[in-house]
């Protein structure tokens, strides 16, 4: 279990590419290119039922080209608008799934954290 922090909103950077890699028990790299499906979410903990932040390989979420996906490597685009409504405060967990010939499988899971959106005025 892994803890992932990014900026709310983060407006300023635009799109945040997430680099994930997804290892085994073992810490070895876990070779994705046999999976069909993959997906991110993002789940408030008190009530995990709907996603806050859902991304598969249809949107927003791509397998490494190249020898990235046998080294277990996984991008997630994450928009500003994707974050902006969430509460900092909140305790949130995010989840990597997978899919391959037998079926669905939890790759990596750990704690969402989401720090708050700072406004800098100007002097």
């Amino acid at each position: 279990m892994g803890v992932l922090t990014v900026r709310q909103g983060d407006a300023y950077l635009g799109v945040r590419r997430l680099i994930h890699t997804v290892v085994d028990s073992n810490g070895d790299p876990y070779d994705l290119t046999g999976m069909e499906a993959m997906r991110f979410e993002v789940f408030r903990r008190s009530t995990a039922t709907a996603p806050l932040v859902a991304k598969d390989l249809d949107d927003g979420m791509e397998l490494a080209v190249q020898s990235g996906a046998t080294l277990g490597v996984v991008y997630v685009e994450l928009q500003p608008d994707d974050t902006e409504d969430l509460d900092p405060d909140d305790f949130m967990t995010f989840e990597v799934e997978g899919t391959d010939t037998i079926g669905p499988v939890t790759l990596e899971s750990g704690r969402f954290v989401l720090l708050a959106e700072q406004i800098v005025e100007g002097s």
